[in-house]
């Protein structure tokens, strides 16, 4: 059975190019009161509706598909599941791309784990997705979507199938960046689902499965489920070691080769084989990009983009040459020390900042400095160390405090020898006090020269 959900959360049974609508079937689904329990309310009770779809089909009116606006299949997914660099040869066009790798150490979804992507984000295939950022690259992924049918955790892999009602094409939009994938994954309309849900009865192998995308009519993204690293059992067996699934949940099983960039306006069109013995149909929908509403600083204040002025860029540049400089030796950020808040910036919210990287770190007047980092004369130096009157901090070296503590150490019983001597020498010679002031000036000169070391 293929279930739409189309114009006003009508449901649909879709029959060759018609949709019959269905609607009163949700009849079937019972009355809850809150809370609620966790899950969409039709997944869970979905053999109950299906029941009373076949018991309406005979009089239901039609309409073609190309007449009505199709929604996500999944109402109210408890949680979107992302798997990432599931296919081979996506890991090899990752690896290959700095634009996908953005410096990351490409590895495997072993190593990765799945992610979280945020349930607002989820639309229909009639629904425009809106570019978020469009100055930043955007692409698209064509993935298989599993839904599970039914709650479970810690499911085995010879039982994994048993929870999943469904199958649907998925298109897991995403914004490049340094930020962790369910950051940028999650913005709103970046989850696409559809056109529609088969049942799994429908499905005899879903590891065996064509998946295509075209933009604009060029194929960009053609490949097979069988080329999952991790098949749809393992990832539901993967999931549920860590989550509980529930009744709508969606796993995206992850994309193939072939990522790429989408531009405002860009029309993409996902499919998938569905093979049914020896009976293959496609499925397909029509994706159109938009660009979101444009921003001003005044109305977003974290504005993202090149910088507008040639002081800007340069500035930039120079942030973006620190960072890697910091980020190379390791260095972690401290906070400032006595409470001192840091100085006003003009780039203070990011407003001239490229979100494809982090914000530099700065070394600023005072205490706030990153760990083993010291300032002379605003130079960054190479060698780690801490000052006298440095405040501790997590990342900190024992060594180097041990060593700042001996040199303060040192300094005390220098200043009381000092006192000492100089007492004893106006006693005896009143004549020699020139000398004993030249004589404490070299010695504050050279402790002060071994204390900035």
């Amino acid at each position: 059975m293929i279930l739409a959900r189309f114009d006003e959360d009508r449901l649909g049974l879709v029959r060759g190019d018609e949709v019959r609508d269905v609607t009163a079937a949700l009849d079937a689904l019972p009355t809850s009161r809150w809370p609620h329990p966790p899950g969409d309310p039709l997944i869970l009770h979905l053999d109950a509706v299906m029941a009373r779809v076949r018991s309406l089909e005979a009089a239901a009116a039609s309409k073609p598909l190309a007449r009505v606006r199709l929604r996500s299949p999944v109402a109210n997914p408890t949680k979107i599941i992302g798997a990432p660099i599931n296919y081979q040869a996506h890991i090899e066009e990752s690896k290959a791309d700095p634009g996908i790798a953005h410096g990351r150490d490409i590895k495997t979804i072993g190593d990765w784990g799945l992610f979280l992507k945020a349930a607002s984000s989820l639309i229909g295939p009639d629904e425009p997705i809106r570019l978020r950022f469009p100055e930043r690259r955007n692409d698209h992924e064509v993935e298989l979507a599993l839904v599970i049918g039914k709650r479970g955790t810690r499911i085995p892999r010879a039982r994994a199938l048993e929870h999943v009602c469904g199958y649907a094409i998925g298109l897991d939009m995403t914004v490049r960046g340094s930020e962790l994938p369910s950051f940028r994954k999650s913005i709103d309309t970046y989850s696409v689902l559809g056109p529609w849900l088969v049942t799994a009865d429908e499905i005899q192998d879903p590891n065996g499965l064509g998946l295509r995308l075209a933009v604009n009519g060029q194929i960009r993204q053609h490949s097979n489920t069988r080329q999952l690293v991790y098949d749809c059992q393992r990832l539901i067996e993967y999931a549920s070691a860590f989550y509980t699934l529930y009744p709508g949940d969606i796993i995206m099983t992850g994309t193939p080769a072939g990522v790429g960039p989408v531009q405002p306006g860009t029309a993409s069109r996902p499919r998938s084989s569905v093979l049914d013995g020896s009976k293959c149909a496609w499925y397909s929908t029509t994706r159109r990009t938009e660009q979101g509403a444009p921003r001003t600083r005044t109305a977003d204040p974290l504005r993202t983009g090149s910088a507008s002025t040639p002081r800007d860029r340069a500035s930039h540049k120079f942030d973006a040459l620190r960072h890697e400089q910091l980020e190379s030796r390791g260095f972690a950020q401290r906070g400032s020390a006595r409470g001192r808040q840091d100085p006003p910036d003009h780039r203070a919210a990011g407003a001239h900042q490229r979100r494809d990287l982090p914000a530099a770190p700065r070394v600023v007047r005072g205490n706030c400095r990153p760990v083993g980092v010291r300032r002379r004369r605003d130079r960054v130096l190479d060698e780690p160390g801490l000052r006298l009157g440095d405040v501790r901090s997590p990342g900190s070296d024992p060594k180097v405090l041990m060593r700042a503590h001996w040199r303060a150490e040192f300094l005390k019983l220098g200043l009381t020898v000092l006192l000492f001597a100089g007492v004893l020498v106006l006693w005896k010679d009143v004549a020699a006090l020139p000398l004993l002031l030249t004589f404490i000036a070299t010695l504050f000169a050279f402790w002060a020269a071994l204390l900035m070391k």
